[in-house]
């Protein structure tokens, strides 16, 4: 007994869980009524399983199985000696046995990406925004009976008392709007939600990807995006067809040939929407292919999108899938497999990004306020999910999986992000108006990404411009004390309309008064660029001109007497002059005018140029982005 305890403390410290999965042949049998449920029946399979393939001498300690799976994958989780790991990992039934390595939840990604911490910032100054309500306009989901729309349990129920008010109303109200920008890039002029008493905001990539790789027959190998995580049943090289060689060559649910398809990987062309892709996945399933490819749409370049994968999928830019198909044209037998990497969080491809479907300035309503405002998190993001449709987006019936968490991209998903962090900002600094909070968000919005360098588009790779990324992606600690703001009255926004030759009738919408009374009648008749707005946008004709828009800062850093310096980029192509360079506040003179001028000649090699100017203290860099556009 002296003897043997040694042995048995060696195997104990090696000890670990791993995850088996097995081959179909050895699967546990399915559940009927009579025998019990599938976890019971898979647990007694494959605790029968490991005893027949453990020889007697590495039999101890007894492998503890933890759990059997039957759905997204076949096989089982259990505690092993590594000895016994080994072991079973050469027998022919066994595919493979992977150590259990400790996940976290990928929700903590983007707050650890926005540098958000409960010990330092933003949070702790604003007691995790304790007391603040986040409401959805127009549109939104209840939390029935759904714990990823609660994230506190002990929550209380939505006031009875909460209405669907307009934001011009909400802003009157003391109450910060964010709004989502569109998902129709990457063309100019596509973005929503103009209004300048509104942030309006873009979506970005994280440093996070899921990546799939294509081999083809010839070695040659092409990364793609996948959110599958089943049984991987194109490990192997597998056979490839066209779709368009099977009745759709955007594999259209119904219409694939089950002659040519089944068992093989279909090529499938962008469908035009990336909702579509679940259903053309759908298509190959239901015709006996076992993997689709799919391309991205052409006009989204190097970026690459995903929704929760049905079967081995995985979708690839519009080169790499020319270059496939080119591939399967070539050769007699073309074949090709998928390796799934699952989660990757790496500094390459660099991130920030602008995401290719984020929709795009310049404003098409007001040429003078630049749109979108900054831009958050948008690019698969782990978000709450209801269980009345299948993560894919399909019917139910034709996938049943529920799920209360799902990864989906857009401008829904960053507009999310900047609404919680201004109402963290409103909690730490409730003297600020929703202007100011605005404000504080653009002005320390940054523009580099994590290699130091410009922040690029997804599209093409390079750098991304205001029209793309407004101000810059959201810091929210950097916020908390912007030094400076630009602050503005829902008077002010009257104005703004007044200037912008709206009638009575119209304004009366917004004041909720009588649509007889004159409204501009008494007020100044002022620029539209003139609004005390964080940016700065001039629209030239063709051959330039020259502009002076006016802005006032507010002093709200610590420092009752502060000196600010202005550091100015002009656009390429333009003069830019600011009048005065020095700002000097004090404790009587918290607010001070000034006045930018941009002076241009006919354009040249683009329409558009920008470039910025930043007030500093030493202490705070207060940017804003300058546009300029030739008609």
């Amino acid at each position: 007994m002296v003897a043997a305890m040694p042995v048995r403390v060696e195997q104990a410290d090696d000890v670990c869980t791993y995850i088996v999965h097995v081959a179909q042949e050895h699967a546990a049998p399915p559940a009927s009524p009579i025998a019990g449920d599938q976890h019971h029946i898979g647990r007694t399979h494959y605790t029968s399983f490991l005893q027949g393939i453990l020889p007697s001498h590495i039999s101890e300690p007894a492998p503890s199985l933890i759990y059997a799976y039957s759905h997204a994958a076949t096989g089982f989780a259990v505690r092993l000696s590594k000895h016994q790991a080994a072991h079973i990992e050469g027998h022919p039934g066994v595919l493979t046995v992977t150590p259990d390595g400790r996940h976290e939840l990928h929700t903590t990604l983007s707050p650890s990406f926005l540098h958000l911490s409960p010990s330092s910032g933003l949070v702790p100054a604003s007691n995790g925004g304790a007391g603040a309500v986040i409401a959805v306009l127009d549109t939104g989901v209840y939390p029935k009976d759904r714990r990823s729309f609660a994230a506190d349990p002990s929550l209380p129920p939505p006031p009875r008392t909460f209405r669907a008010i307009g934001s011009f109303n909400a802003i009157r109200r003391g109450i910060f709007v964010s709004a989502s920008a569109g998902n129709t890039g990457p063309d100019l002029s596509t973005a929503v939600n103009l209004a300048p008493w509104i942030i309006t905001v873009g979506a970005s990539s994280l440093n996070r990807r899921f990546p799939a790789r294509v081999v083809l027959g010839n070695g040659r190998t092409y990364v793609g995006s996948s959110l599958f995580s089943g049984q991987n049943t194109v490990a192997s090289l597998i056979p490839l067809v066209y779709g368009g060689d099977a009745g759709s060559d955007i594999c259209f649910y119904g219409n694939l040939s089950r002659n040519i398809v089944a068992g093989k990987i279909v090529l499938c062309e962008d469908g035009g929407n990336i909702t579509f892709s679940t259903a053309q996945e759908a298509a190959v399933r239901l015709a006996g292919g076992i993997g689709t490819i799919i391309s991205s749409r052409d006009v989204y370049g190097d970026f690459i999108q995903t929704l929760a994968d049905i079967h081995p999928a995985t979708t690839v830019t519009f080169p790499d899938f020319r270059a496939i198909l080119t591939y399967k044209r070539s050769v007699r037998n073309p074949v090709a497999r998928m390796v799934f990497d699952g989660t990757t969080i790496s500094q390459s491809p660099s991130a920030p990004r602008v995401a290719a479907f984020s929709s795009r300035g310049p404003n098409s309503i007001a040429a003078e306020i630049l749109k979108p405002d900054v831009i958050a998190p948008g690019v698969e993001i782990l978000a709450a999910w209801t269980g009345e449709t299948a993560p894919s987006l399909l019917r139910l019936s034709v996938d049943n999986r529920s799920a209360e968490f799902n990864i989906i991209s857009g401008t829904s998903m960053s507009c999310p992000h900047v609404s919680g962090i201004a109402a963290m900002l409103k909690v730490a600094r409730p003297s600020w108006s929703t202007t100011a909070i605005k404000s504080a968000l653009m002005t320390t919005a940054y523009n580099l990404d994590n290699s130091g360098n410009a922040i690029k588009s997804s599209v093409n790779g390079q750098a991304a411009g205001p029209f793309e990324l407004g101000s810059g992606h959201v810091d929210p600690n950097r916020a908390l004390d912007p030094g400076l703001v630009y602050d503005a009255t829902a008077d002010d926004y009257i104005t703004f309309l007044c200037n912008l030759n709206y009638t009575s009738g119209q304004i009366a919408l917004f004041t909720k008064g009588s649509t007889v009374t004159d409204y501009c009648r008494t007020r100044p008749k002022t620029p539209v660029g003139d609004l005390n707005y964080p940016a700065f946008s001039v629209s030239f004709g063709r051959f330039g001109g020259r502009v002076t828009q006016r802005r006032a800062v507010t002093n709200v850093g610590a420092n009752t007497n502060p000196v600010y310096d202005v550091n100015i980029t002009a656009p390429p192509g333009t003069t830019l002059t600011v009048v005065p360079r020095r700002l000097a506040f004090n404790a009587q003179l918290k607010t001070l005018p000034y006045s930018v001028t941009l002076s241009a000649g006919a354009a040249t090699k683009s329409s558009y140029e920008w470039g910025s100017i930043v007030w500093n203290d030493g202490q705070h860099a207060v940017r804003s982005p300058v546009v300029v556009t030739w008609a």
